[in-house]
């Protein structure tokens, strides 16, 4: 049932908390349970970040065909004309009587049983991340109110398990500058403060024997400017 299907994709979505992995495990529950194909594409973080996609096929040799050409087609994705519409809408775009001939010829030939597609937006918090599209093998997918729900919650959840992701990568990232910055601010800090330890050290042996009032003026002022410029 469908209350079934979205549980154990909540279940699988739940257990990765690494953007490859969801992404892959996204295409994983569309394909074969809703679809024969799926591809998944996520637009860039930020300028510093780089788009991704995920394809599955339930015909694996057609899978393995399409896989090691999706980096290169990755340009081509966000400018068909379902995402783009999709990306743009923030609705579903289903052609299910078209066949997929708009799309690049590593997932056109990737669906070549496919009689259409259906994409879906990943929308979270008000923000489209990416869209899933599913390739139709069967033209009344889809043509029903409850068949697009199902897909449109699927895309949801996935939007949901991408954001987790990508904020516990986020996380990871700051705590791995916060760990270098405190690295590099440690070695900066023992190099003025050794010296600085030395002449406090100094200063405290000849109090403890009574010498200090011993000591000259200039040798006095020489270690006070010494400690104060390693403060500074």
């Amino acid at each position: 049932s469908a209350q079934r299907f979205l549980a154990e994709v909540s279940m699988h979505l739940a257990g990765s908390l690494d953007i490859d992995t969801t992404g892959r495990t996204v295409v994983r529950l569309a394909v074969p349970r809703l679809v024969d194909a799926a591809l998944l594409w996520v637009a860039p973080r930020s300028e510093h970040d780089r788009p991704r996609a995920w394809f599955a096929a339930a015909d694996a040799d057609r899978e393995s065909r399409a896989a090691p050409v999706l980096e290169q087609v990755l340009p081509a994705i966000p400018k068909h004309a379902c995402v783009a519409r999709a990306m743009e809408t923030g609705r579903a775009v289903v052609n299910a009587s078209e066949p997929a001939t708009a799309w690049p010829a590593a997932l056109r030939e990737a669906a070549t049983a496919c009689s259409g597609d259906a994409t879906f937006p990943l929308v979270a918090g008000g923000r489209t991340l990416g869209a899933l599209t599913l390739f139709l093998s069967d033209g009344t997918r889809f043509q029903v109110p409850e068949d697009v729900a199902l897909a449109e919650e699927l895309a949801h959840r996935s939007a949901m398990a991408l954001v987790n992701a990508t904020l516990f990568h986020s996380a990871e990232d700051a705590v791995r500058a916060r760990d270098e910055f405190l690295a590099v601010a440690s070695h900066e800090l023992k190099t003025p403060l050794t010296p600085l330890w030395v002449s406090i050290q100094t200063l405290q042996r000849l109090a403890a024997r009574g010498q200090l009032a011993k000591l000259s003026e200039q040798r006095l002022g020489d270690a006070l400017k010494g400690a104060d410029g390693q403060i500074r």
